[in-house]
């Protein structure tokens, strides 16, 4: 069973930090797993996946890619390593919405 804490407080932070923020980023389909949180994102630069990895060093690794459809393989665009929460708002909406 997984735990959902991770991705709970992970959500926490972001609604905390800009409550209109996963609207804003057209966010859908979250899922949590025990390290992690994942979401389809339709902004203005990005439309794609995120995860919101906590790392051993108690920040977040934020991955950024696209799922091929034929081969259901995830593909890397961007990824942003060493993202403290308070950081959180600024590097999505830099990656997502261009800001």
């Amino acid at each position: 069973m997984t735990d959902m804490t991770v991705a709970r407080t992970i959500h926490q932070q972001i609604i905390a930090q800009d409550k209109m923020a996963m609207f804003a980023w057209g966010a859908k389909n979250l899922v949590g797993g025990d390290d992690h949180l994942k979401f389809d994102v339709n902004g203005l630069v990005f439309k794609g996946k995120v995860i919101i990895t906590l790392t051993a060093m108690d920040d977040y690794t934020i991955t950024f890619g696209k799922v091929n459809l034929k081969t259901f393989e995830f593909n890397v665009k961007e990824t942003a390593e060493g993202v403290y929460c308070d950081q959180l708002i600024q590097i999505l909406d830099h990656y997502i919405e261009g800001k």
